[in-house]
Parts: C-alpha cells; sequence; structure tokens
C-alpha cells in the first residue's frame, strides 16, 4: 500500500524540508516511520511520543460508518512537552524564543562555512 498525503500534508512536508535542509524525501520517510511507530505505541497500549512537542494518548471508542466507509470514532488526548510550554510562553511574553535563537546559530554557521570555503 502506498501511503499518500493531502496537499495540506504535502505543504506541512515541504516547509519542514526547507526549514530542515533535509531531502523532502528524507522528510516523508521520518513521518511514514513516525506512523509505524504510533501504530505500534497504540498497540502496545503505550503513550507516543513526539520528541519536542509531546505525548499523545489514543483510545478507540467505536466504529462508525461514513460515506468513505468505516472509520474509527477515537478519544485523544494530548500532553505538550515542557520545551513546547516554554517557547509558547515566550512568544507569548514577546521574548527571543529558543527555536529563534537556534535558528540564528544555525544560519550563523552555515554563513561562517561558505565564507569559509571561500578562502
Amino acid at each position: 500500500m502506498q501511503l499518500k498525503f493531502s496537499k495540506q500534508e504535502r505543504d506541512a512536508l515541504h516547509r519542514i524540508h526547507l526549514l530542515s535542509g533535509r531531502s523532502y524525501e528524507e522528510v516523508r520517510e521520518v513521518y511514514e516511520g513516525f506512523l509505524y511507530s504510533i501504530v505500534l505505541s497504540y498497540l502496545e497500549k503505550e503513550p507516543i511520543c513526539f520528541p519536542f512537542f509531546g505525548e499523545m494518548e489514543i483510545k478507540f471508542l467505536k466504529d462508525s460508518i461514513t460515506k468513505n466507509g468505516r472509520e474509527a470514532e477515537l478519544d485523544v488526548s494530548f500532553q505538550p512537552s515542557k520545551l513546547l510550554k516554554r517557547i509558547i510562553g515566550q512568544i507569548e511574553d514577546r521574548e527571543e524564543t529558543d527555536i529563534e535563537k537556534t535558528l540564528k546559530a544555525k544560519i550563523h554557521e552555515s554563513l561562517n562555512d561558505l565564507l569559509d570555503e571561500k578562502e
């Protein structure tokens, strides 16, 4: 079975590809791996860990019949990580966020690498 992403999902993958500097295919493969990990966590009845973001728990409620066929109804809960809460707090407090600091350092490093190559 070939996994297909919606336009919104493809746009999100493209954005991650641009921000990370990784190829689109690499990003796509990581998210496919994430799907497999989520399913395994569900089967093992363990919380699903999203590194940097938090944990999610999924509970099956029942099946429903929709115009597209059977679909599971789920109860989903999410507990954000301390990092995510700190970054959101920094944004709301109009502080320079940890993310901005990290991106600035990466840009600075990339520029230095380019300058070193020119010499």
